[in-house]
């Protein structure tokens, strides 16, 4: 096991709020980076492979054709679920930057045939100002199932780039859940996935952007293998930032399924929110759909709760709370207590 930072400092609170706890009693295996060194390394499971990328690279020849070209002293993980390796506990990663004003993360996760897992991701900072970068990769072999929680809790003058590749085989299942606690000066996040006969994938996000910061994210799916499904849920709140939400969807193979759902909820004049849906339909047998809402706080749902007695701004925190619902299944109680505080704080200002 890599040696654990030391006990006791600033940095323990930042890491519970980006899910990363207890790792011998909460996961199945931990990765945490700080700055640009593997702080932490251990697997729980025989049936979860952890080593850092750079060691992977040695004798995984295949994943140099996905990655391109990479820094000599490449900085991740390479994670492997075993065949037919059903790991109930959750894989706990972090990435956390304390004094190196800038960081360059590069992971890739292996599900193989017929094996479950879920990973919680967590990305940090303690800094008044630094530059994060996470490239990621997800291969869900055949008859698989992978959930994936990331988790983002940044400084206001952070600024945050990550790119995220899945490929979904056949019957497999990929489920992204992408929370913003706290939002950088600047984030981009763009994410896309291409899903084989029988494959589903499930993009949920869930971003807050604060005054002066500017969000954009991205989510494709591609749906190439008959039979494939996805479904994508995107919900934004600004409170005086810029959000652009851009979601598209293809039906290239037969009897594919899809759905869009973008709303956005603007507090105030300050800030704006554009969400840009697109469906694609490639095959004639594809069955798409999207909607999309963006606006204030709902005036009539806002008179219905005042008529039975709800002052207005209880009204106003019940809708927000009601639209930010973020209920996951199998994250550590502490992480859906910070999720819950949030959402509490957010309605508070509506």
């Amino acid at each position: 096991m890599v040696k654990s930072p030391a006990e006791g400092n600033d940095m323990d609170g930042k890491l519970n709020l980006v899910g990363y706890d207890s790792p011998k009693t909460q996961s199945s295996g931990s990765f945490l980076v700080v700055d640009d060194g593997i702080a932490e390394m251990q697997s729980y499971s025989d049936k979860l492979e952890i080593l850092p990328l750079a060691k992977s690279l040695e004798k995984e020849q295949w994943l140099k054709e996905h990655l391109g070209p990479v820094p000599k002293k490449v900085l991740g993980f390479f994670v492997r679920a075993l065949p037919d390796a059903k790991i109930e506990k959750p894989l706990q990663a972090c990435f956390f930057m304390k004094e190196k004003k800038a960081q360059v993360i590069h992971n890739v996760f292996v599900a193989e045939k017929n094996s479950q897992v879920h990973l919680i991701s967590g990305c940090t900072d303690d800094l008044v100002e630094g530059k994060h970068t996470g490239i990621s990769l997800f291969f869900v072999r055949e008859n698989a199932s992978v959930s994936v929680t990331r988790i983002h809790h940044w400084s206001p003058d952070a600024s945050v780039f990550s790119k995220s590749s899945v490929f979904v085989g056949k019957n497999a299942v990929f489920d992204s859940n992408y929370i913003v606690i706290n939002s950088p000066k600047k984030e981009q996040a763009h994410s896309i996935a291409r899903v084989d006969d029988g494959g589903a994938v499930g993009f949920n996000s869930i971003i807050f952007s604060r005054e002066n910061s500017d969000f954009t994210i991205s989510d494709k799916i591609l749906l190439e293998g008959k039979n494939a499904r996805a479904e994508i849920i995107s919900r934004a709140i600004s409170d005086g930032g810029r959000i652009l939400t851009k979601t598209y969807m293809a039906g290239k193979g037969k009897d594919t399924r899809g759905h869009l759902e973008c709303d956005g909820i603007l507090l105030n004049e300050k800030g704006s929110i554009h969400a840009i849906p697109e469906l694609e339909a490639v095959n004639p047998k594809t069955n798409l759909s999207h909607e999309a809402g963006i606006g204030r706080i709902s005036e009539t749902e806002l008179s219905y709760l005042m008529a039975r007695g709800i002052d207005e701004a209880k009204a106003k925190s019940l809708i927000v709370k009601g639209f930010l619902d973020a209920k996951i299944n199998r994250i550590p109680p502490n992480l859906q207590k910070a999720i819950d505080e949030l959402v509490g704080k957010i309605s508070i200002q509506a």
